[in-house]
């Protein structure tokens, strides 16, 4: 079928006064600048990149405050154990270590953990397959 198909197009298009043209696309723009007839789906439109990208901003913005506001909120029952620490004797120094090292801890984690986020969802699928 394609063989026929070949072989009648060209004198097909001549008929209808059509030309084939042939050209090389790059492959980002397909998805968004690819403005060629009879395309299967239409292309995407570059502002609802723009709008998602502002609303994951927002609730990364969002995220943060949440994360400060839950900090304060803890800092304050800490404040309560560092005052009956200081009671029964403790010097300041292993007060503040405490602190430091739990919040250091908190921060190494979570860093780990959105570093291995970035990196699968950069990750290129083809090339994780190849090692399965």
């Amino acid at each position: 079928m394609a063989c026929c198909i070949l072989i009648f197009l060209p004198d097909k298009l001549k008929e209808w006064n059509q030309t084939f043209i042939y050209f090389l696309q790059p492959i980002p723009s397909i998805h968004l600048h690819s403005n060629l007839s009879m395309e299967i789906e239409a292309p995407g439109n570059p502002l609802y990149i723009t709008i998602f990208s502002g609303t994951g901003a927002l609730i990364l913005l969002i995220a943060c405050f949440n994360f400060m506001n839950l900090a304060t909120a803890r800092s304050s029952n800490r404040a309560k154990e560092v005052g009956v620490r200081k009671v029964v004797g403790a010097h300041s120094v292993l007060n503040l270590s405490g602190n430091f090292s739990a919040t250091l801890a908190l921060v190494i984690a979570l860093f780990t953990v959105s570093y291995q986020s970035v990196k699968a969802a950069l990750a290129n699928p083809v090339d994780a397959l190849k090692y399965e």
